[in-house]
């Protein structure tokens, strides 16, 4: 299922390829478009989701990643953004978001060593009770390394959320005036498993 579907900005090659557009999560006038949700509920019980995404972030205020999607009110984000700084000047980071009832929160952990670089990383969720926990496993300041970055945790009751994937921009202009940046993530492998 694709929510606020626009063909241009979302295909099939090689992966999921979605490219951001302008919207915000839990806002009803400007919601998130091409939110791709898999047909599929996740496990009862605890889980774990890992999501291998190829992308690059070039200006301010893209943000690319997967969802744990009830609703638009009702949701966690974890992704790959870009905010501050204006224009090129931005400052990366990743970013576990809980969205309820049109309230945002959550956390991240800064990566300003990779501006402006194609980065191949692993989302990672462990669900385990009414807990998420929130991970990537990407490039560090050490040339060649990899490691698990921790992002977060968020708790929601009541959550019966299915898998999504998403690429949005937080503004519809930029720093110099003109439309933002588009931001393209490709999505190639998923692994959902039940963990004790």
């Amino acid at each position: 299922e694709v929510l606020d579907k626009v063909d241009t900005h979302y295909g099939l090659t090689q992966g999921l390829n979605i490219v951001s557009q302008f919207g915000i999560p839990g806002d009803e006038t400007n919601p998130l478009k091409n939110v791709v949700l898999l047909n599929r509920p996740l496990p009862d019980g605890n889980y774990e989701i890992e999501v291998q995404a190829r992308t690059r972030l070039t200006s301010q205020n893209g943000d690319v990643g997967i969802v744990l999607f009830q609703d638009h009110d009702t949701a966690v984000y974890l992704g790959h953004a870009a905010f501050g700084g204006g224009g090129y000047n931005y400052n990366p980071q990743f970013q576990f978001e809980k969205v309820l009832k049109g309230t945002r929160s959550g956390s991240s952990q800064d990566v300003t060593y990779l501006r402006g670089k194609e980065i191949t990383v692993l989302f990672k969720i462990v669900k385990r009770g009414r807990t998420y926990s929130a991970s990537v496993y990407a490039p560090t300041q050490k040339e060649g390394e990899m490691a698990w970055l921790p992002v977060g945790e968020q708790s929601l009751l009541k959550f019966k959320p299915r898998l999504g994937f998403y690429a949005w921009n937080r503004s519809a202009g930029t720093y110099g005036g003109g439309p933002a940046h588009e931001v393209n993530i490709l999505f190639e492998k998923v692994l959902v498993r039940t963990i004790d």
